[in-house]
């Protein structure tokens, strides 16, 4: 599933931030293999991106501690905030408190709840 999520060509503009936070938002793990997709999943992935993508745009996007993304008028996001797994590793999931985790996958790293994501 991320493979796929963060590859141009399927959906542009997507990278590693948003896809670890649409996946949560999916309840699917990064490794979930696409053409395994049920109906439900594909429909809870698609919500998930417009919920993700919207809630990112309204905050201005993402600006973590390494201050690289600004926009066009200098001004930092504040969509980090919201983050409910990226860059939250060993803290408690906001939905079922289990500890958040990062792994390596596919040479990036991705963080998900082990109790929310299946």
């Amino acid at each position: 599933l991320k493979t796929a999520l963060l590859d141009q060509r399927t959906i542009a503009g997507l990278g590693n931030i948003y896809s670890d936070e649409i996946a949560f938002r999916a309840g699917l793990r990064h490794d979930h293999r696409t053409d395994a997709l049920t109906p439900s999943e594909v429909a809870a992935l698609h919500a998930a991106m417009v919920e993700v993508l919207d809630a990112a745009i309204r905050a201005g996007g993402s600006s973590l501690s390494d201050g690289q993304y600004v926009d066009v008028d200098g001004r930092a996001g504040t969509f980090q905030h919201e983050h409910a797994v990226f860059a939250r590793a060993g803290e408690p999931c906001g939905r079922c408190g289990r500890t958040i985790e990062r792994v390596r996958f596919a040479g990036r790293s991705t963080h998900l709840c082990p109790g929310c994501q299946v």
